[in-house]
Parts: structure tokens; sequence; C-alpha cells
């Protein structure tokens, strides 16, 4: 387990990695993440589509876009070698990485969760950044990088931030708090 300690205002916070969190694809998300990996789990697990039932990605594309109507989406690729990173861009190792699957939402639910007429090529790509964001939040969990803080001398603790630096500015505010 990794632990970091770091002192603000005269005061010792420890930073530990939470392995007790679970998938951040069970929160309630925007974006569909299919994926398909023979030795992993990987995406969400209740969305039906299976591997076998397609035979390439474009496949998947053209059956989730006959089910859902026009989507926005990204391919979403994985680095495995010693650990796994997930990405919207393509690694750049052909043989440790391709595509895992695909993150997708429809125009029709884009249109009534943000209740716009129309989706403009600005709401689009503000969109496409959501669902990026999903992705490295989800790499953020696979690659072990959620933490917890712990401040003895004030008796506060909190956990599941994403990245050390997400705990640690938590950790200043309720110093900072208890100080003023």
């Amino acid at each position: 387990m990794t632990m970091m300690t770091q002192q603000y205002k005269e005061i010792e916070v420890v930073l530990e990695q939470d392995y007790d969190t679970g998938s951040p694809r069970t929160w309630y998300t925007l974006g569909t993440f299919v994926a398909f990996h023979k030795r992993e789990n990987h995406g969400d697990t209740d969305h039906g589509y299976r591997s076998d039932d397609y035979e390439s990605w474009d496949d998947l594309l053209s059956s989730l876009e006959k089910e859902h109507g026009p989507l926005i989406y990204h391919n979403v690729y994985m680095y495995s070698h010693s650990g796994s990173t997930v990405s919207t861009t393509p690694f750049s190792c052909t043989w440790d990485s391709g595509q895992l699957g695909i993150i997708f939402v429809s125009r029709k639910q884009v249109r009534e969760e943000y209740g716009w007429p129309r989706i403009t090529k600005t709401r689009e790509e503000q969109i496409l950044n959501y669902l990026d964001g999903e992705i490295r939040t989800y790499d953020q969990w696979l690659q072990g990088d959620v933490w917890s803080y712990n401040i003895e001398a004030l008796d506060a603790s909190c956990s599941e931030f994403y990245g050390a630096a997400a705990a640690m500015g938590e950790a200043r505010d309720i110093i900072d708090g208890h100080l003023s």
C-alpha cells in the first residue's frame, strides 16, 4: 500500500492509496462503455452486448446506431503490459495495445439530459470531452490512483479521491476551515 505524508500549515496529512473503492462505472454515467477483452472485465457490466455477436468494431458501432440512433462516441483503447491503462486515443505500441471498446451516448439522450433542442458542434465537443473524462476517471481507478487522507490532529479523514492532488486539496480545505 502506498502511503505518503505531507505537512500543511504545520499539520501532518497522511495520504494512502484507497483500494476499497469500486469501479466508477457503477456511478451515474452519461456514456455507456462497451468493452470486450479476452482475459479481463472492463467497462459497464449491464449493457447486454457480447463480443461474439459482432465481426468488428465497425459492426458493433453500426448495431449501436441502429438501436440508439445517431451517437456521440469515442473509441476506447487499452495498453496492457505489467498493468493496464485506457484512453480515448490510441497508444503507440501496437504489440501490447489495441481497441478495447466504445463509449457512447445517443444524441437523443443528450438532448433530453441537457434540454438542448439541437446539438451544435460546440455542444458535441463538450459531450466528447465529458465522455473522455469518464474514461480518464476509469483509468485512474484501473491504475490505483484513488486516495484517502487522514489528518490525525483534527480527527478528520475521507476517501475515494481520484488523484493524490485531489485528496490533498480537500485536506488543505479542512485544515484551512479548522484554522479560520
